[in-house]
């Protein structure tokens, strides 16, 4: 078996000191000698072959010491494939979890940071006046259920563009399930803009005991901003208001399954959306969350969010720590921003947490498996993995043809494109890249996955920076820092 010349570790210098994450046992691990993380980095630029060959024996007490406890050690090789990838036949044909039914294309809004709005938008498509038909819907529901039965609870969506555009079609579909598949629990999902929320609409949704989602970014000038009327370009914030004060008011019995998702652009003032969402009288008794804009697919030309959120994270972090430093009193348990803060790392801590040893066969935690979390159907009855993706070369299957899956396969192992790289990164055990960030067209791109990467790797140096802080700061614990 061959091993790595190189140790399989990120090095971190932060205002509190030196850490090194050790990808092999997936632990941060704080350096308090100085002559130990310099040997460390020197390691990192020569290998452990050069490194063990110039340095006297009496100088590597310190790292034969770590070694000794498991960390800094050579790795043997191994070999990008998803393991999951042979078993997609079964769980296709079985364990469908979700269908997500895009009954139309057309839209009554454009939004500043969806990239169906956009001409130059790096996806396949913009809005138009595609829908589905109801053969096609009829099949995409026939093969959901024919293949689900090892699920107890089944989820259907209805998604757009806006899908209340096909509020009849979307009728249609429930009245055919109810009268085919009525022995089934079948919970009914809706995601909205919230401009055609009718009485008449609302009353069938509630009887249908259906979860919805509005699409709603707070503030009257935020919301007018971001989401304009495809029709005449003005602002949707008074129509969409109002239908939701209709909903409060009126539907008190399907705010338990209601809830608004804001979208924050990073340029508006975080604090002032958020406290819109928990003090007006109207908004505040609807659940809601806000989610940061994903800008993968809008054009650079047009509208491009400059990420310095993170940048401002790290200015607070350091001046809590200076203030620890000082003596200062603290409460940063009790601060909402800081809670906040510390909610966005809980995927990384659960990552962390995991000490399963590097298998010979690795791979990503994404891509997933198509189709098992969802089954996202577009208007002409094909097959992606769910309902971000858009391009040809992620269609695995249509209702009027069987599944492809040998795509499937290749879909779960885009890794071997990029095994070169993949085999050594070290945001290995947090790398959950998603297909979709690799698919141009009916092909996909090398160069895009890499590009991705590099973002995604100073993402998680600056997660895990920050998980550092927080258990010096003394605010979380069990979150794999030693």
């Amino acid at each position: 078996m061959n091993y790595h010349n190189y140790p399989y570790i990120k090095t971190f210098q932060l205002v509190t000191g030196n850490y090194v994450y050790d990808v092999n046992n997936n632990s941060i691990l704080k350096i308090k000698s100085i002559k130990l993380f310099r040997q460390i980095l020197q390691i990192q630029k020569i290998g452990f072959d050069a490194f063990f060959e110039i340095t006297p024996f009496a100088e590597q007490k310190e790292i034969l010491e770590l070694q000794s406890k498991g960390f800094i050690t050579r790795v043997p090789d191994g070999i990008i494939y998803n393991t999951m990838s042979e078993y997609s036949p079964y769980y296709l044909n079985s364990h469908l979890r979700s269908l997500i039914l895009q009954v139309t294309q057309d839209c009554n809004l454009r939004c500043t940071y969806c990239p169906y709005s956009w001409s130059n938008n790096n996806v396949e498509r913009e809005h138009n006046n595609s829908v589905m038909s109801w053969e096609t819907a009829k099949k995409a529901i026939d093969f959901f259920y024919a293949n689900s039965f090892s699920i107890y609870e089944k989820q259907i969506s209805f998604y757009g563009g806006e899908p209340l555009l096909r509020k009849s079609f979307i009728k249609k579909c429930i009245e055919y399930i109810e009268n085919n598949y009525s022995s089934f629990n079948t919970i009914f999902i809706i995601i909205t803009n919230g401009i055609l929320l009718t009485d008449d609409f609302i009353s069938f949704m509630s009887n249908k005991k259906f979860e919805i989602t509005v699409s709603f970014d707070g503030p009257e000038d935020v919301q007018n901003s971001n989401r304009r009327l495809a029709k005449n370009g003005k602002g949707s914030y008074s129509i969409v208001y109002n239908n939701l004060k209709n909903i409060v008011k009126n539907y008190p019995d399907l705010i338990s399954r209601f809830r608004i998702n804001a979208v924050w652009n990073m340029m508006d003032d975080y604090k002032t959306i958020s406290e819109f969402f928990a003090t007006d009288g109207i908004i505040s008794r609807i659940n809601s969350s806000i989610d940061e804009v994903d800008d993968s697919f809008i054009p650079d030309t047009s509208y491009k969010v400059e990420k310095n959120q993170i940048d401002e994270k790290e200015k607070v972090l350091s001046y809590l720590v200076n203030c620890k430093e000082l003596g200062e009193s603290m409460k940063a348990k009790e601060d909402e921003t800081i809670k906040s803060l510390v909610t966005e790392l809980n995927n990384i801590i659960k990552k962390i947490n995991n000490k399963d040893p590097l298998e010979f066969e690795r791979f990503h935690i994404g891509p997933c498996m198509p189709g098992i979390s969802k089954l996202f159907i577009d208007v002409d009855g094909n097959m992606f993995p769910c309902e971000k993706a858009s391009d040809e070369c992620l269609i695995f299957g249509n209702v009027n043809t069987k599944i492809d899956h040998e795509r499937i396969k290749t879909i779960m192992n885009l890794g071997y494109i990029t095994s070169e790289k993949c085999g050594n990164c070290w945001a290995f055990r947090f790398c959950g890249f998603c297909q979709v960030f690799a698919s141009n067209g009916s092909s996909f791109s090398k160069e895009m996955l890499l590009e991705e990467c590099e973002l995604f790797k100073k993402d998680i140096y600056k997660n895990l920076a920050e998980l550092i802080y927080y258990k010096e700061l003394g605010i979380i614990s069990n979150d794999g820092v030693k």
